[in-house]
């Protein structure tokens, strides 16, 4: 079953980051990423923690919230571990691995958790507004990104809905063997692929019906404007980032 899957939608508080403009975040999420990645030193990874943990207090979210999604993705984490340890990766190593993906799922948590869907799409759009320049519609990628977000939460209560029923017919998932498994997840695949086709026209009917046209140009319902605070925020995360790249490159500060 995935009734213990966790999947955050955006949560109204009166916070600092929920002020933060969502161009800020979206940048200071993907920069907080690659240092995660090319992060090496046990300090530089403990400056990391300590930045996170600021802007998940700083959301003013329930830390019950951030546990949930992570506590979900329990199994995934033992599966990367398990395979680490086959492949020769040290213990410390595997660990150290461990919570760069904890920490990289609770920036991305958090991100949606303070942000609007809305806010995300026009964040995406300008960011990727460059890419127009050779052609590549910026709005149709931030469009797709974000209603593919939007989704994921959809399919998972459509397979917990189909599951239900099988059982309800007598199947039973965890008791069955190999071969019965596969063959719910078969009716499962092939299911859940026309529900979503069928959400997806009726997506774009609403769309059309409402005359959207993503050629067109489009204003945005909220004024973002930047702030001090988003240049603090900013400010913060370069610091880091020049500390932590010139340690990985071995610049001299």
């Amino acid at each position: 079953m995935l009734n213990n899957i966790r999947i955050s939608t955006y949560l109204l508080k009166d916070s600092y980051i929920h002020k933060l403009n969502p161009i800020t975040k979206v940048i200071t999420h993907t920069f907080f990423v690659i240092l995660m990645i090319i992060v090496k030193n046990y300090l530089n990874l403990f400056i990391l923690l300590i930045l996170l943990i600021n802007i998940l207090l700083f959301s003013k979210i329930s830390y019950k919230y951030y546990l949930k999604a992570i506590f979900s993705m329990k199994f995934l984490f033992i599966i990367l571990f398990i395979l680490n340890i086959m492949f020769g990766v040290k213990f410390s190593n595997n660990v150290v691995i461990i919570i760069k993906i904890i920490c990289v799922s609770l920036s991305f948590i958090a991100l949606i958790l303070t942000t609007p869907p809305t806010e995300m799409t026009y964040a995406m759009e300008k960011l990727f507004y460059p890419l127009s320049k050779i052609k590549i519609s910026s709005s149709k990628i931030a469009l797709t990104l974000t209603l593919s977000i939007n989704f994921i939460p959809i399919v998972i209560e459509k397979i917990n809905k189909l599951l239900k029923i099988m059982s309800s017919r007598g199947y039973n998932f965890k008791r069955s063997n190999v071969k019965t498994k596969l063959i719910i997840l078969k009716t499962i695949f092939y299911s859940i692929l026309r529900l979503s086709l069928h959400d997806y026209h009726l997506i774009a009917n609403t769309m059309e019906i409402r005359n959207f046209d993503i050629k067109k140009m489009r204003t945005n319902y909220r004024m973002n404007s930047f702030s001090f605070k988003d240049i603090t925020f900013i400010f913060i995360h370069a610091i880091i980032v020049i500390i932590i790249v010139s340690e990985v490159f071995q610049w001299d500060i």
